[in-house]
């Protein structure tokens, strides 16, 4: 028996789903709320800044990688609370600051995904 094998990230719905397969809707908001938080604090950050940071805040019991921070950081993007930019050449690092424009919610940014 292969009991030593994790599932795929693609079934189980990885960092974002408890042990339970629910959505770990708390998880996630304090992702959120810590990320949107040390992009305003910070005025602009890198992904593997902000990353660092929420590893090292002993925040969270959740094991996470960069890329969860980087879904994470999407998300606020689409919200309209933070913003991403690339270097002066457009290329590159990719930075994330506060966003100066609030996108206001319409019937369709707020029916939910299920």
């Amino acid at each position: 028996m292969l009991a030593d094998l994790e599932p795929s990230k693609e079934l189980t719905g990885g960092t974002w789903y408890g042990e339970n397969s629910e959505r770990d809707e708390e998880f996630i908001r304090v992702m959120l709320t810590y990320c949107a938080f040390f992009v305003s604090k910070a005025g602009y950050a890198t992904l593997p800044e902000i990353h660092s940071i929420l590893k090292d805040s002993g925040v969270f019991k959740a094991e996470f990688q960069q890329s969860d921070v980087e879904d994470a950081l999407d998300a606020l993007i689409f919200d309209g609370t933070i913003e991403d930019f690339y270097g002066p050449d457009g290329f590159g690092t990719r930075y994330f600051k506060p966003s100066k424009v609030r996108v206001a919610p319409t019937s369709l940014t707020s029916v939910p995904c299920a």
